[in-house]
């Protein structure tokens, strides 16, 4: 079971490898070897909590969501009513 926001694509590697942002990761293949690490270094990465990637390698599929729960908590934020 897997929980993800937006839609879901799946991307197939055959022998390749690819780096995904870790907010949009939903699943992947036990094949595949992967890495997660900071693509910024530790002090940019950590004031913004941004720059945190995968690192895929191998046969297998990723899926991958279109939004971050960040991006889809704004994306609700303007249904709910306001407090006064």
């Amino acid at each position: 079971m897997a929980n993800a926001y937006g839609s879901i694509k799946k991307i197939e590697l055959n022998n390749q490898g690819v780096t995904i942002d870790n907010a949009h990761v939903v699943a992947w293949s036990q094949t595949l070897d992967y890495n997660i690490h900071l693509e910024n270094g530790f002090w940019q990465s950590i004031g913004t909590g941004e720059g945190v990637v995968n690192t895929f390698r191998g046969n297998g599929e990723i899926y991958v969501q279109s939004l971050n729960l960040q991006t889809f908590a704004g994306l609700l934020n303007r249904y709910l009513p306001k407090c006064s």
